[in-house]
């Protein structure tokens, strides 16, 4: 491992989120010289750290091992990104951009139904205050973005990477508001060493079945199991591109310490050969909850 590894100081936004934790965790299984700095919402640090742990001791992959690294090198933050500042004292906010390395910004709401101007509030104006703490970042080597794939927004067929546009109009104020995130990030790419990821709709762990935060997917799925909504409306053969945690989580790290490429965009995807149609996805589930409660009304009295 190189020395610039070692003597990283990354600061990360959505450590308390679906994917910011996995993050968290993956470094520090991966790095033992690594120093991350978790910005959390909360009112003092001691609260802000009690936040994080708790959500991080909620899935099964957080070891007693990774405790004890997260004691060791997790310094968490009391802050806001929307904030100026990113809502903590000067000194501090001085200290750190004469420390931070990488900047891992996973933060956003993924709220569909949050109105226009309060999803742009946390997910570009929250943005561009990241962006501007990394420009006072005096050691930073890379900013990494996670975006989403549902930036083409009511696009359809091959969109590159590199094609960005928020003329086409869009399904929601998520779908916005990333793409227009995006935007501001291609006017500093020239500044700052930035990727972006777009990532489809992470689920959760393959490995353990922990969802860390459910979000649209995972509530439709409950509604679709209580009967609440007897249908999905969409075309049968298109296909849901679904990706386990582990999948963006290890595509993000590989990409920032083995392939680092200022101004780059990726799509992290499982692709249509890997992917449900929505026909086989709603038969897939629909069989699944029909045996649990098959099987459940075997055994209760």
């Amino acid at each position: 491992m190189s020395s610039s590894v070692n003597n990283s100081h990354i600061l990360i936004t959505g450590g308390t989120g679906l994917f910011g934790g996995a993050l968290i965790e993956k470094y520090l299984t991966e790095e033992t010289g690594t120093a991350l700095y978790p910005l959390v919402r909360a009112s003092t640090d001691e609260e802000a750290r009690l936040r994080l742990l708790r959500s991080m001791c909620s899935s099964p992959s957080f070891s007693d091992r990774l405790l004890q690294h997260f004691h060791e090198r997790v310094n968490v933050i009391a802050g806001d990104f929307i904030q100026a500042s990113l809502g903590i004292p000067a000194d501090r906010y001085s200290g750190l951009t004469g420390l931070i390395t990488d900047i891992l910004h996973s933060g956003a709401s993924v709220d569909f139904g949050l109105p226009l101007d309060d999803a742009r509030l946390i997910n570009v104006h929250g943005t561009e205050n990241m962006l501007k703490f990394a420009q006072n970042c005096s050691k930073l080597n890379a900013f990494i973005h996670i975006s989403t794939g549902h930036v083409a927004g009511k696009r359809s067929g091959r969109i590159m990477e590199d094609e960005l546009s928020t003329e086409q109009g869009f399904f929601n104020s998520y779908e916005q508001t990333k793409a227009e995130s995006e935007l501001l990030l291609n006017e500093y790419m020239e500044q700052l060493p930035i990727t972006i990821h777009r990532l489809t709709t992470v689920i959760g762990d393959h490995a353990t079945g922990h969802v860390r935060q459910f979000g649209f997917f995972h509530n439709s799925v409950r509604l679709l199991s209580q009967g609440i909504i007897p249908f999905l409306a969409g075309d049968k053969n298109g296909h849901l591109d679904l990706i386990p945690t582990e999948y963006p989580v290890q595509a993000v790290y590989h990409l920032h310490r083995k392939n680092f490429k200022p101004g780059s965009t990726y799509h992290i995807c499982s692709g249509p050969e890997r992917s449900f149609t929505l026909e086989a996805f709603l038969n897939e589930t629909i069989n699944y909850f029909k045996n649990i409660y098959t099987n459940d009304s075997l055994v209760t009295p």
